[in-house]
Order: structure tokens, then C-alpha cells, then sequence
């Protein structure tokens, strides 16, 4: 057909055409083994607008130059068959990629062979950009589940290698590991029984190797338990009598609250008999006191009497006492004068006298010092020395004691520390299970940093007047839970962790807050400020009403199912546009979705994105050109992880599970506490013990340095008496010196002057006399009236002492009326307290004895009557008690080694030995169950696998001698663990060389090709595989072998009863190949010469040989 053919020559072309060019061909299916491809169409699919394959039950060439479609059959097949992108290589597209340029939809049709001998059936996938692929089945929707199931019922296995082997696959082929190639040849040999056998191998070998290790471990322990048993039992009667010792320490231990309680009653009635006597005590007081009041009003009015008659009597006496004084005053000075000549007359007689007995005063003094002296005693220079180096060596002693008695201290402080920080942890870990706060459920290795910033700003933010919003991820609801995945798809990271606030004053504290002070957690948070939606809110209206938007399909917009702090909801709708993104919940249909991306794309409706479904739909306008709208579909998950109702159960059992652990730890802190508490208690002891030596040590050094001041004092003090009596010795020798002079000299001085002091004296007492008599008469009047005033005084004062004797007494009597009411108050508030006290104590041991048993009170009274009997039935006795069984308890334990629950441990590795002794024989049973069911499936597996291996390795064998130097295909089976059974490919393409095993490092590209052309095509004819596909195998071969390789392929396709269909793909053709009638030849044809395309037969058989040739 010409290339410049029009569309009216090609309608009057199409008139001429002849019946059976227009007629739809007709295919005699029964040649087809089940599952094989007969027909595939393909509408919009990568670069066909239209086209259809009619294939050959046997071999089918598919040839055409490169971009012209090839692979798109390729393709076809994997993706209408439910098979994964990745099996082509194109693991990063999408289905909706695979539609041709321009197109909004297109299908993929295969008609397969079906049971029936002329039944088929046909799977359809039609692909859409705008909506999920659908499949039908002969007309009828099916799931991609049931277009599955469908073909494992042909063993069709897209995955594996040696079925489908894609252009981009080839180089994995060599790749395979040796254990992955023999599972892919089991996986397509007899529909997969090989494999399903093997995998059944691997089951029961791991279940072997475990029951081995279950039945090992078992006998192990029941030796090991045998051995304990014997070294328990020499210990059982031991352990009964501590039991026994035990079980009596338990009773006494309820008796201890019996006893505490007859404590307490016999305490109450004391109490209630001392303020009961109290009571009395101050009623009988005040009946004692109440006739002294009387009495002492009646005494302070006489004392008022008798103090105005003395006042008369007193001032008669100072009228006479003064004129006695006046004349007493003069007597004086005369008595003065007589004293003072006295007082010369004794110095002169006794001037000598005085002098001696200073001297012998001195003398004795001197002699006492020097005898203190020799009593003083003082220790040696090296007693000293002892002294000293004992107080250097006891003070770094207790020094090392003190600091490690601190340092024992300063670790119970950071045990205590540790503890209670465990202990706040295992409660906010409670709070955390029981608490609706989503801060307390966000994952922390996702928003680690935003808990942290929350926590800072809501314990400092008040103090630092922070007026800020948490973030969304922790402040927002969502009203429906349905549109929580959704909500978590459309907010970004950034704006679900960021602060909101209302104003730059406000960020610039914040921002300072979080970057600046605590940047170690600010860096992965964020701030927002509000915009002109902070002044109108009224600015975030959807831009359709309500109305309209429920008749485009959608609930509502997003912002309609969240709730929160409307500063934090204004802030996402500024940035994330949730106030005009609508949603529908449920599917819409593809012709409503297509409708509204038409009215999105014309303008008439503003949205950018919407949720519908599980998808989002983004809108994008190019910013040039003709500014097309372009479509992207993101997933949304089916469950939120900020949204949720609440922490997992999974989350629960980690809760859970760290709550145990940090409280397992505080335990372990406490005892580790209570160590270090003794530690440093015995420690401090030692220190104490050391301190009192060191005190006893300075205590003699102190006394030493006493003595040696009191010598030096003793010292000095005999120097000094020495020096003041060598000056008294002096003055003697002069005065006595003088006398003899005196003597000598006719007279004495001494006596001339005694004489004149004695007339002067004589003189002096004259006078005395003379005024002595004077004065008697006035001092007889004087004395009357004092006479007669202290009579009235004495009066007064006897009845004023009486008077206060009485007053004092009543002051007595009041502080001891004060006294007895406050024992009276003190009685009763003892007699309420110990009452209130025995009342709590009865009730605690009503309840106490309400959860014993009735054996157990028995065992109770029993002990209170033998107590009882024997006056032990108080506190202390019960405690004396208990300290003898606890005696008799240890020297039991030092008999037993310590082993204070072997009774116990005795028991159950009795239990445990019978558990044992009847589990072995089960675990070997069962164990050797297993192993007969391995060998069972081994003895119909293993032959199957080996003869099916040995014809592959003749098969490839025979060829690789052909095309190369040699090669062969062998089963590794050394190892017992099935799973490490391997297929090896060995080839060798010299003849001077071994062969080694196909690998992708070592052989090269074309070597690689040859190899897995020629291993594919051994498996044909001995494989369940209804088709085969391969392209583009030939890659990297030279024209000579692909020559051979070409024909060995279509001889064994076509001559091989049983063969699979088979696809091969190539670009090129060359000359002198091998064909055979069975051989079918598709030439692909594409380009802009071809008429339009057109679904008739006319069009889509146009290329078919077959309407060309033969009769009409």
C-alpha cells in the first residue's frame, strides 16, 4: 500500500477487499497445551494505538527492528498477567506509565488456552490514569487475587526465570545462585510438586534440628537434675526442721500483732485511769483553795493601818536621829584622829616584826614552787616523737576513712538519685498507657525532637510568658477517623511540627527559645505566623459553598474533620490549603473524576488537590505554553501513625514491658542502696573508732605541752621570789644597821617618839568622853520612838509576811492548778489517742483475722494459750521468741550451707525429673516421627530430582558440545540441610580448558547468552511450563553460534512432544536460519504509513500470511 494513499482510496480499497481479508480468522485451538497464549490485543499500550497477536502452539519468532514493539509484547504479557513491574526491570514505573502519550486509557487482551479441548479463555486489564486497573475474565470483573489463582491452576510462574527471561533479565539468569536455579527448575517442573516437596524438606529439617536440640537439651537436663536430686536429699531433714522453725516464725508473726494489740489494750485503760485521776485531782484543788482568798483581802486591810502609825513613830525617831548624828559626826573625827595615832604607834612597834615574816612568807613560797617543780612530769624526745608520728599516721587515717565514708555517701546519693529517676520514668510510663495526651503516644524515633520542644515549652513557657500553639501532630483532632490518614498524607513534615503564633514579638522570643537555648532539640521543629487570617478568619472559606461541594461527591473540605486550636487550624489551611481540599471517603466513579479534572483543568473550579478514596489527586498547571494541567496520584495508607485512637497493643506491651524493666532495675538500685548504706555505716564505725585514737593521742600531746607551760611558769616564779628575797634580806640588814647606830649614840628615837603618840592619844580620848555623854540622852528619846515603831512595823510586817506567805502559796496553788488541768488536758488527749489508736489496731486485726483459715486460727490460738501459759504474751516476749527461733533458723541454715529453699528446689526437681523422664521418649518419638517423614518425601523426591537433573545435564551436554567445548548440569547434594542443595551449570567453551561453573564475573556476555539459551531450551519437553518467553537472548553472540543456537532451539520446540509454546524475541534476522512449518513468524510493522487503526478484522488480521495465501 502506497504511502501517500488517502483516506478515500483506502475506503474504496477497503470495498475490494475480498470476504475472507474481511472475515475475522478462525484458530483451531485443540493443538494448544493448557495456558498457552493464542491471541493477544493491546489497545493504547506503550507504543500501539491498536493491535492484535495471533500466535502458534509451538514455536513463535518475533522479529522487528529496535523501537519497533518487541518488547511491548513482552510487557503485555507480565502486566495482564498480574505479574510485578520488577520482573521487567521497570520496578521504579507505574501501570499508568505504560499508557501511549496522549491517551487517558488503554487494555491488554489475552486469549489462553483453557481445560476443555477447545475452550479458552480471555483475561482483560484495562490501564487508566485516572483510576485503578480493572481485570475481566471472559467478560466478568475479577480481582488481581482470582487472575492469580487462575494461572498457578496452569503453572504459569512469571517470576520464574526459566519461564519468563525479559530483555532486562538476561544478565540475572547467569546470577542465580546455584540453591535459587534448582528451586526455579522445581518451581515449573510437574506444576511445582518438586519444589513444594523440597520446601516440605526444608520444614522438616529445620523441625528436626530443633527436636534434636529439644530431646539434647532434655536428657542433659535430666542427668544434670539426677545429680542435684542426690545432693538435695542429703540435705532434706535439715531443711524440714528449718521449715518447721520457719512455719513457728510465721505464727509467732501473727501472735506479734495479737500481743501488740493486749499492748495496746492494757495501755488505753492506763490512760483512762490517769485522766480519770487527773479529773479528780483539780476538782479537789479548787475546794482546798477557795478559804485562803478570803483571808488574804482581810490581811491587806490591817497592813494598811499598822503602815500609818509607823509613819508617825518613823518621823519623831529622824527628828532625834538627826541631832545624835550632828554630834555622832564630830565624835568621829576624834575617833579618826585616835585611830590614825593608834595606827602610828603599832607601825612603829611592829616595823621590824614585819619585815621578818615577809621574809619567811617568801621563803616558804620558794620552797613550795621548787616542790611543784620536781613534781612536774615530762615525756622524753622520743616518747614525744612516738606521739607525733602515731597523730600524722591516725590523721591520714581517718582522713582516707572520711573521704571513702563520703564517697560511699555521695554513691548512695546517686543510688537514691537513680532510683527515684527510674521510678519517675516507670510512672510517666504508667501515665503514658492511661493518658489521651498525644505527646505521649507519637513515635519518638519520628518526632523525638518535637516531645522534647513540647515538654521544654510547657515547663518553662509560663515562666518566660511564651504565647505560642503546640504542634499540629499534637494538638489537632480529627472529628471522622477516616480522614485522619488522609490529613497525615496532606500536611508536610515541616507544618505538622511546626509552633504557631500570633505575631513577630512573639517569634522573635520563641525563635530565641528554641534555635538559640536549646538548639539541640529546636533544629527539627518549626514556627509559623499567622498571616491576614490572623485579622479575618473569614479569608479561609472554601471556593464553593457546602451545597455545590456534596453535589461534586465530597463530604465537605478537610478542614470541616479536624478540631483544634483554631490558631493552629488557620495556620494549616494558610499553608496547606485545607480549607479548599474536599474529600470524599468513599470511590467515585472514573466518568465523575474524569468530569471534575475537566471542570479543574478549565478553570471553573480552583481546587489543587483533592481526597478521594485511598488516593490523592494533585493538580499542576504548567507556568508556559499552552499551561496544560498534569495529574499526580499519591496513596494515601490505610492507617494513620499521628492520628490514631491511642497507643497500639504492641505499643502497650513495650509500655509494659519497659514498666517492668525500669521497676526490675529500681529494685536492684535499692538493694544496691541498702549495700552501700552498710558499707558506709561500717565504714563510719571504723572512721569513729579511729577518731577516738587520734582524740586520745592529741589529748596526751596537749597534756604534755600543759606541763611544759606550768615548768616554765614555775621557773619563772622562783627567779622572781629568789630576787624579792635577796631585796628583803637588804632592807633587814639597813634597818637593824640603824638600830645599832641608834643604841650607840645614847637613846633610842624609836622610844622618844612613842612617848609623844601617848600623851597626844591620852588627850584625844578625854574628849571622846566628854561628848559621849552629851549624845546618850538624845539616843535614849531616839531609841523610845524606833522602839515603839518597829513594835508597829513588827506588827505590819508579820501580818505582810503572812499575808505573802499566803499570796505565794495561792500563786503556787494556781500554777498547780494549771498544772493539773493541763495533765487533766494531756491525760485526755493521751486516753483519745490511744483509744482512737487500739480501735484502728482491732479493726486492722478483725481484718487480719477474717483472711486467716480456720486451720490457721487454730494454729494462732494454740500459740497465744502456750504463750499465755508460759507469761510471754506481750511484745517483748513474742520478739524474745522470735529470736530463738531465728536462732535456732540460722544454725540450722550454717548446718544446711545456706540453702534455704532447698525443700522446695527438692520438690521440683522431683516434678521437673518426672516431667522430663516423660517428655524424652515423647521428643524421641516425635523426632524420629520427623525423620520418617523426611525420608518419606526424600524416597518419591530425590529419584524424581536426580533423573530430571541427569536428562537436563545430558541434554545440555549434547548441546554445549555443539556450540562450545562441553558442559554439563549436575545436583550438588553433600549437605544434609536440603536448603543448601544446589544446581550447578558447568561449562567450558575450549577444549584445553575444565569446566567451571557458570558465573556473571567469569564468562563473558555472549558465553553468558549461549549458556542460558541452550540450558532453557534443555528444559523443553520436561517442564510443566505452558509457555516460554525470551528476549533478546542472542545479545553479545557471533553470527555462528547464534546460527546453532537459533536452530537448537526451534528443533526442540518443534520436534519435542510435550514442549512448551515458545517466545523468542530477537531484532534481527539472519541468513540461512533454520525454519520448520511448526514455526510461526511475527514481523512487526509500525510507523505512520499504516491506515488508521480501526477494531474489524480488516485492520487487525491485515498482517496475517495466511489471508494471502492459499485458495479463496
Amino acid at each position: 500500500m502506497s504511502r501517500t494513499a488517502t483516506e478515500a482510496n483506502l475506503v474504496s480499497i477497503r470495498e475490494m477487499l475480498p470476504k475472507r481479508l474481511r472475515t475475522a480468522r478462525k484458530v483451531d485451538v485443540s493443538g494448544f497445551r493448557r495456558g498457552s497464549i493464542i491471541r493477544a490485543k493491546l489497545r493504547n499500550f506503550m507504543s500501539y494505538s491498536l493491535a492484535e497477536f495471533h500466535f502458534g502452539p509451538r514455536m513463535n519468532l518475533i522479529v522487528g527492528p529496535n523501537g519497533s514493539g518487541k518488547s511491548t509484547f513482552v510487557c503485555a504479557v507480565c502486566i495482564a498477567l498480574a505479574g510485578k513491574l520488577d520482573f521487567l526491570g521497570k520496578a521504579s514505573m507505574t501501570v499508568d506509565q505504560f499508557i501511549k502519550m496522549g491517551e487517558r486509557q488503554g487494555y491488554i487482551e489475552l486469549e489462553m488456552k483453557a481445560q476443555g479441548q477447545n475452550e479458552t479463555v480471555v483475561i482483560r486489564r484495562t490501564l487508566s490514569r485516572d483510576a485503578k486497573s480493572i481485570w475481566y475474565v471472559d467478560g466478568q470483573q475479577a480481582t488481581e487475587n482470582s487472575v492469580r489463582a487462575l494461572l498457578k491452576t496452569s503453572n504459569i510462574e512469571l517470576g520464574n526465570l526459566c519461564q519468563f527471561l525479559p530483555q532486562d533479565r538476561v544478565a540475572k539468569f547467569a546470577s542465580l545462585k546455584p540453591e535459587e536455579l534448582l528451586r526455579e527448575l522445581e518451581r515449573i517442573y510437574q506444576d511445582g510438586k518438586l519444589l513444594e516437596q523440597h520446601e516440605r524438606l526444608d520444614t522438616l529439617y529445620g523441625e528436626r534440628q530443633r527436636k534434636r536440640r529439644d530431646a539434647e537439651d532434655a536428657q542433659r537436663r535430666l542427668a544434670e537434675l539426677h545429680q542435684r536430686q542426690q545432693a538435695l536429699e542429703e540435705h532434706a531433714a535439715q531443711l524440714r526442721e528449718f521449715r518447721r522453725l520457719e512455719d513457728e516464725l510465721r505464727r509467732l508473726g501473727s501472735v506479734r500483732t495479737y500481743a501488740r494489740l493486749e499492748a495496746r489494750r492494757t495501755v488505753e485503760a492506763q490512760s483512762k485511769e490517769e485522766y480519770r485521776s487527773a479529773v479528780e485531782a483539780v476538782r479537789g484543788y479548787e475546794r482546798q483553795v477557795g478559804p485562803w482568798r478570803a483571808e488574804i483581802a482581810q490581811m491587806a486591810a490591817s497592813a494598811t493601818d499598822h503602815l500609818e502609825t509607823s509613819k508617825q513613830h518613823a518621823a519623831a525617831q529622824d527628828k532625834y536621829k538627826a541631832r545624835a548624828e550632828r554630834r555622832m559626826a564630830a565624835l568621829d573625827g576624834i575617833g579618826g584622829e585616835i585611830e590614825r595615832l593608834e595606827s602610828k604607834k603599832e607601825y612603829i612597834s611592829t616595823r621590824m616584826e614585819a619585815r621578818i615574816q615577809k621574809l619567811r612568807g617568801l621563803t616558804q613560797e620558794l620552797a613550795q614552787c621548787e616542790q611543784t617543780k620536781r613534781k612536774i612530769d615530762l615525756l622524753d624526745t622520743a616518747q614525744m616523737e612516738v606521739l607525733r608520728v602515731d597523730r600524722e599516721k591516725y590523721t591520714a587515717q581517718a582522713e582516707a576513712q572520711r573521704e571513702q565514708v563520703q564517697a560511699l555517701r555521695e554513691q548512695v546519693r546517686e543510688l537514691v538519685k537513680g532510683h527515684e529517676r527510674r521510678i519517675q520514668s516507670a510512672d510517666e510510663l504508667r501515665k503514658q498507657l492511661g493518658s489521651n495526651d498525644r505527646l505521649l503516644t507519637l513515635d519518638r524515633r519520628r518526632f523525638g525532637n518535637v516531645i522534647e520542644c513540647v515538654k521544654l515549652v510547657r515547663r518553662e513557657g509560663a515562666k518566660l510568658h511564651l504565647n505560642c500553639f503546640e504542634p499540629p501532630a499534637v494538638s489537632v483532632r480529627v472529628k471522622d477517623p477516616r480522614c485522619a490518614p488522609a490529613l497525615e498524607r496532606l500536611v508536610r513534615a515541616t507544618n505538622m511540627n511546626a509552633f504557631t503564633i500570633a505575631n513577630g514579638f512573639e517569634y522573635d522570643k520563641l525563635t530565641k527559645f528554641l534555635y538559640d537555648e536549646h538548639y539541640r532539640f529546636g533544629r527539627g521543629v518549626s514556627v509559623r505566623t499567622l498571616g491576614r487570617s490572623a485579622q479575618d478568619p473569614q479569608q479561609l472559606h472554601g471556593c464553593v459553598s457546602a451545597e455545590a461541594l456534596q453535589r461534586l461527591g465530597f463530604a465537605g473540605f478537610v478542614s470541616d474533620f479536624i478540631d483544634g486550636p483554631p490558631e493552629v487550624v488557620r495556620m494549616l489551611c494558610e499553608n496547606e490549603d485545607l480549607h479548599n481540599t474536599p474529600i470524599c471517603f468513599g470511590e467515585m466513579p472514573a466518568q465523575q473524576i474524569e468530569a471534575l479534572t475537566r471542570r479543574i483543568a478549565s478553570g471553573e473550579l480552583k481546587f489543587r488537590r483533592v481526597v478521594i478514596g485511598d488516593s490523592i489527586y494533585q493538580f499542576m498547571r504548567s507556568s508556559f505554553g499552552r499551561r496544560q494541567l498534569s495529574t499526580v496520584i499519591r496513596t494515601i495508607p490505610q492507617r494513620s501513625a499521628i492520628f490514631g485512637r491511642g497507643i497500639s497493643e504492641e505499643q502497650r506491651r513495650q509500655v509494659a514491658a519497659r514498666i517492668a524493666e525500669l521497676d526490675a532495675q529500681a529494685e536492684k538500685q535499692a538493694d544496691a542502696q541498702e549495700a552501700a548504706d552498710a558499707k558506709a555505716a561500717q565504714e563510719a564505725g571504723a572512721l569513729e573508732k579511729t577518731s577516738g585514737i587520734l582524740h586520745e593521742i592529741r589529748a596526751k600531746m596537749s597534756h604534755q605541752r600543759n606541763q611544759q607551760e606550768a615548768l616554765v611558769k614555775c621557773e619563772t616564779r622562783i627567779s622572781t621570789l629568789r630576787d624579792e628575797l635577796e631585796v628583803e634580806k637588804r632592807a633587814l640588814r639597813k634597818m637593824k644597821r640603824r638600830e645599832v647606830g641608834a643604841r650607840a649614840s645614847g637613846g633610842s628615837s624609836e622610844q622618844s617618839e612613842m612617848r609623844r603618840l601617848l600623851a597626844q592619844l591620852r588627850a584625844k580620848r578625854e574628849r571622846q568622853m566628854d561628848m559621849l555623854a552629851e549624845i546618850e540622852p538624845v539616843i535614849g528619846k531616839m531609841c523610845a520612838q524606833g522602839e515603839r515603831a518597829a513594835q508597829v512595823n513588827l506588827q505590819r510586817l508579820e501580818e505582810e509576811n503572812r499575808r505573802t506567805i499566803l499570796s505565794g502559796f495561792m500563786d503556787s496553788a494556781e500554777v498547780r492548778r494549771q498544772e493539773l488541768a493541763q495533765q487533766k488536758q494531756v491525760a485526755k488527749e493521751k486516753f483519745v489517742a490511744v483509744k482512737v489508736e487500739y480501735q484502728a489496731a482491732l479493726e486492722k486485726y478483725r481484718r487480719e483475722v477474717e483472711c486467716y483459715s480456720a486451720e490457721k486460727r487454730a494454729q494462732v490460738r494454740e500459740t497465744i494459750e502456750q504463750l499465755k501459759q508460759r507469761s510471754l504474751l506481750s511484745p517483748e516476749g513474742v520478739a524474745a521468741e522470735e529470736n530463738r527461733v531465728k536462732s535456732a533458723m540460722r544454725l540450722q541454715r550454717s548446718g544446711t550451707g545456706g540453702a534455704s529453699f532447698s525443700i522446695e528446689m527438692l520438690e521440683q526437681n522431683e516434678r521437673a525429673i518426672a516431667q522430663l523422664e516423660q517428655q524424652v521418649p515423647q521428643l524421641q518419638d516425635s523426632l524420629r516421627q520427623v525423620q520418617q517423614a523426611m525420608d518419606e518425601v526424600v524416597h518419591v523426591w530425590k529419584p524424581q530430582l536426580d533423573q530430571l537433573v541427569k536428562r537436563i545435564g545430558a541434554d545440555f551436554g549434547a548441546s554445549m558440545a555443539e556450540v562450545a567445548s562441553a558442559g554439563d548440569v549436575r545436583l550438588d547434594c553433600e549437605s544434609e540441610n536440603y536448603a543448601e542443595w544446589k544446581l550447578r551449570i558447568l561449562v567450558s567453551f575450549r577444549d584445553s580448558e575444565e569446566m567451571v561453573q557458570l558465573n556473571a564475573a567469569q564468562q563473558s556476555g555472549g558465553e553468558k547468552s549461549v549458556t542460558t539459551a541452550v540450558f532453557l531450551n534443555s528444559l523443553q519437553g520436561l517442564t510443566n511450563t505452558p509457555f516460554r518467553i525470551v528476549d533478546e537472548i542472542n545479545q553479545g553472540m557471533d553470527s555462528h553460534n547464534e546460527r546453532r543456537v537459533h536452530e537448537m532451539i526451534v528443533r526442540k520446540a518443534t520436534s519435542v512432544v510435550g514442549a512448551s509454546q515458545y517466545f523468542l524475541i530477537t531484532p534481527k534476522l539472519l541468513t540461512d536460519l533454520f525454519y520448520t512449518e511448526d514455526m510461526d513468524i511475527h514481523c512487526i510493522f509500525a510507523g505512520m504509513w499504516l491506515p488508521p487503526c480501526e477494531d474489524k478484522p480488516q485492520f487487525l488480521e491485515m498482517g496475517e500470511l495466511c489471508k494471502f495465501v492459499g485458495p479463496d
